[in-house]
């Protein structure tokens, strides 16, 4: 699963949480979070700091090019694919 961000979530134990649990329960599903705006926004310090088996982040910057945005999510998906096994 994709999901599109400008920071952290409001409520950061319950997600950190429920993908914890989603690693557990449905071990083959990889959510892969692509931050946009500025990439040292302490916003986005959730996502560096995310340490689940089935997540990946990429901060795709203020002005994403879409090609460069779908690449480094790709690459996050097979990284997350190969620490999984």
């Amino acid at each position: 699963m994709i999901f599109q961000t400008d920071g952290a979530p409001d409520a950061k134990t319950p997600a950190t949480q429920s993908l914890t649990e989603a690693a557990k329960t449905h071990p083959t599903v990889f959510f892969s979070f692509v931050a946009f705006g500025d990439p040292e926004n302490k916003a986005f310090d959730y996502l560096r700091k995310l340490k689940t088996p089935n997540t990946s982040h990429f901060l795709a910057g203020e002005t994403p090019e879409s090609s460069r945005t779908r690449s480094s999510t790709r690459a996050s998906w097979r990284t997350g694919a190969r620490n999984h096994r």
